[in-house]
């Protein structure tokens, strides 16, 4: 039975299905759990006109009571709300909240200036956005290249060059950049709306710069001069903070009031240049699997997004992993029960699900630094592409080094966080290369690029699905710092550097990046097996030692070839791709490596070496010389 309100607003029961607010006709549906509640009150704020015709804000007030409830659902229909936008909340327990399916929240328009939760209203905006037959790119895991960026620090320090630093609109501006570089999907860090703020209180650690802070020389104030300062810290990353999970984050973009529509802008943008665009959803410990669907799926029917990388928690069950809507969509996390979501049989039509752990940055770390024991748990990572499952592979994520950071320092420099050096991990297995830090000694410098090379050749041409962290193309550097989730400044924005090095470094990621796309070889669809079952002649792949087909697997070796059969990777029904010979030295001192035989009308011929002085042929390009610390690719050229 419908009843009539104030302001000419008419209520009546409600649909607690689905949570949130819903619109049907010109009705819009209010439901929203509070659980062990007796009463809701929700408040709706609108424009209304006086009685002298003028518009002004007007708040209406419906109490909800047990009769509007549903499990510990609270629901109600409104009609007679003609505005296109308004903003509402809720209110139990004496407090007021905002809904937790809000899908865009007012009063967080400026990062750094939260208000706090209470301060926070959901918006409903009636919108007709122009996708213009926009899709889901739908790529397979063994054609994507991954670009992780926060969308803030990709572009907010001054150096990026954008009109709208800091936002999605921003990320839009760098487009062209990004296809240049190759990559065909970006991994965006949290932003949905996160309370960058924990609380309200000065805290220990960095400030919330402003820029005009910046002018002042605030940031080159010790730790402990900061603190005395009275700033708060704040959660630049995103993880781990309460969150509005279906709302894009308003100070992310450049008309904080258009979020939606700008959030919307950047995902077909990137779409219509060929890039996937994939999130990080960090649900909190104990979300409901309800709220985690229900999110996910939001995103991928309003947003057009391609895929997610979620927590651990999010894919314990195998609800996520088996949901059918979400079946063409990404789903990375740190591990999925494959048995328990497919059976021991059935294989996916789409690979969807993929894993994404630190298994290969550890070994691919350690094994390229040079440490003991490394050359099989190198290859286990190296070959790895399961038929039911992606991998995800990368060297650096956004928790521990930059890749220019790796071989920059010993140990960690988190001093500026204001926890006395005590956060982030102890564990980077990096090398400073002789120096610590910045330098202008010429063979640390040759010799750091040269490791860099060593490490994204090992990304690029291992056969999973490549996950390169933004601005460790160019070198981008957090100054030593492991930990930058509160360094919403310098150090944790990318400095696009344009010195010779950085555009040497990053013509190489692009190289190898065109290299990968371009040779099927090094993204193979098939799960390598180290056998020759369609007899070759080959296996299709195969690891080596010094002497070709003898794998040194001792705790001192430090060697390791790599033969890629090309008649196992398939152009077309008719062609096969060639065949390469990777050759990694990663040992302080020249070594000589015997090649396979290749077939009688071919011969080995080197691609590109990571070296300053390029390896040398010997008998008859039958050997290899390998200067210390360095790798060279061969391809199987005519003689």
């Amino acid at each position: 039975m419908e009843s009539s309100d104030t302001f000419g607003i008419v209520s009546a029961p409600g649909d607690p299905m689905p949570l949130g607010v819903s619109r049907c006709g010109k009705k819009y549906n209010f439901a929203v759990s509070v659980p062990n509640a007796g009463e809701c009150i929700l408040h709706i704020d609108y424009m209304n006109k006086n009685n002298k015709g003028q518009q002004e804000e007007t708040t209406a007030v419906f109490v909800m009571t047990r009769e509007n409830r549903y499990g510990s659902v609270f629901s109600l229909s409104i009609s007679g709300l003609t505005q296109n936008k308004f903003l509402y909340w809720y209110e139990a327990f004496g407090k007021t909240f905002a809904d937790p399916y809000a899908r865009q929240i007012s009063g967080r328009s400026v990062f750094g200036k939260t208000e706090g939760d209470s301060a926070a209203k959901a918006v409903v905006e009636k919108e007709n956005f122009l996708w213009n037959g926009d899709r889901k790119l739908k790529y397979s895991y063994n054609d994507l290249i991954l670009y992780k960026l926060h969308v803030r620090g990709f572009t907010k320090h001054s150096s990026s060059g954008v009109k709208n630093p800091g936002t999605f609109a921003g990320i839009v501006e760098k487009i062209r950049y990004l296809k240049d570089l190759g990559v065909n999907g970006v991994l965006l860090m949290p932003c949905y709306d996160f309370n960058e703020i924990a609380d309200n209180k000065s805290a220990q650690g960095v400030p919330i710069l402003t820029d005009s802070m910046r002018a002042k020389g605030v940031f080159r104030h010790a730790p402990h001069a900061i603190q005395a300062e009275g700033y708060r810290k704040v959660n630049y990353w995103g993880y781990g903070a309460k969150s509005f999970y279906f709302a894009p984050k308003a100070s992310y973009a450049s008309k904080p009031e258009q979020v939606c529509r700008e959030f919307k802008t950047m995902v077909r943008e990137l779409h219509k240049n060929g890039i996937e665009v994939l999130m990080e959803l960090d649900f909190a410990s104990g979300t409901a699997y309800g709220m985690i669907l229900d999110a996910i799926r939001f995103w991928v029917s309003e947003y057009h997004i391609d895929g997610f990388r979620i927590s651990a928690d999010a894919a314990k069950g195998e609800l996520t992993g088996r949901d059918p809507y979400l079946s063409d969509t990404k789903l990375i996390s740190s591990g999925w029960d494959i048995e328990r979501i497919y059976g021991s049989q059935i294989s996916p039509e789409y690979r969807n699900l993929a894993e994404c752990n630190e298994g290969f940055m550890t070994d691919a770390r350690r094994f390229i630094k040079g440490d003991e024991a490394q050359i099989g748990p190198f290859t286990t990572r190296f070959i790895k592409n399961m038929a039911r499952c992606g991998t995800i592979n990368y060297i650096t994520d956004h928790n521990g080094f930059t890749l220019y950071d790796l071989y920059s320092y010993d140990r960690k420099h988190n001093e500026q966080n204001g926890e006395r050096n005590q956060d982030g991990t102890d564990f980077n297995f990096s090398w400073n290369c002789g120096a610590e830090g910045d330098t202008a000694l010429r063979r640390v410098q040759m010799l750091r690029l040269q490791m860099f090379k060593n490490a994204v050749t090992a990304l690029f041409l291992s056969q999973g699905t490549p996950m390169l962290l933004a601005g460790d193309e160019f070198g981008n550097s957090q100054n030593g710092n492991n930990n930058a989730y509160c360094q919403d400044n310098e150090i944790g924005w990318l400095e696009w550097k344009k010195t010779k090095a950085a555009r040497t470094s990053r013509a190489f990621v692009a190289m190898l990046i065109r290299m990968r796309k371009e040779h099927v070889v090094f993204h193979n669809p098939l799960e390598l097996k180290q056998m020759d079952y369609i007899s070759s002649g080959c296996p299709d792949i195969s690891f080596h030692g010094v002497k070709a087909w003898y794998p040194d697997h001792a705790n001192y070796c430090r060697t390791l070839g790599i033969l890629l059969n090309g008649a196992y990777a398939k152009i077309s029904r008719a062609e096969n791709d060639v065949s390469y010979y990777l050759v990694f030295n990663m040992h302080w001192e020249v070594h000589a490596f015997d090649l396979p035989f290749c077939s009688p009308d071919k011969k080995w011929k080197i691609v590109f070496a990571t070296s300053q002085e390029p390896p040398e042929f010997a008998q008859d390009n039958l050997r290899l010389m390998l200067p210390p610390r360095s790798a060279v690719v061969c391809v199987a050229g005519d003689k």
